[in-house]
């Protein structure tokens, strides 16, 4: 027990004396646990649904014209996809903008007409969380969506 606190306090005084160097509680950053509040939580989650909801969509649409056949509503593709966020973590945190870069692990599941379920589990999805005038905000980008959905190889 004294070893780990001789060699925390090493360790924290070692980043006080290094340039840069940022610990956990610093109060210039944002809370390291910015990312997994549950407010960032549900809009991650809800944000990482659509994009992949609306991916899958997009992907249909390309591949249900090129052989003549209807694309699917939205609301139809919602049947046969599962998308379930898990593990949420902080990657940086910005003095200057008071902003989170995070990311969460994310599995999804298509299943078929047939029954048959295609899986890709623990995918990193990155996002962000910035302060704003009315509170925190949200940003993903989609183009890892559309790699977990090509990599289930659903799509010619």
């Amino acid at each position: 027990m004294l070893t780990k606190i001789r060699l925390g306090g090493a360790l924290a005084l070692a980043c006080v004396a290094l340039p840069g160097c940022k610990l956990a509680n610093d109060p210039d950053l944002p809370p390291i646990a910015t990312c997994w509040t549950p407010e960032v939580k549900e809009q991650a989650k809800s944000l990482a649904e659509t994009m992949m909801l609306n991916s899958f969509h997009d992907l249909l649409a390309v591949e249900d014209k090129q052989h003549g056949q209807r694309v699917p509503s939205k609301d139809e593709i919602r049947q046969y996809l599962t998308v379930k966020a898990g593990d949420f973590f902080t990657t940086d945190r910005s003095a200057t903008a008071m902003s989170a870069t995070c990311g969460l692990t994310l599995d999804v599941q298509v299943k078929n007409n047939a029954g048959e379920v295609k899986s890709s589990t623990g995918n990193i999805i990155s996002f962000s969380v910035y302060q704003g005038e009315t509170g925190q905000s949200v940003t993903m980008g989609s183009v890892d969506s559309t790699k977990i959905l090509l990599g289930l190889g659903l799509f010619d």
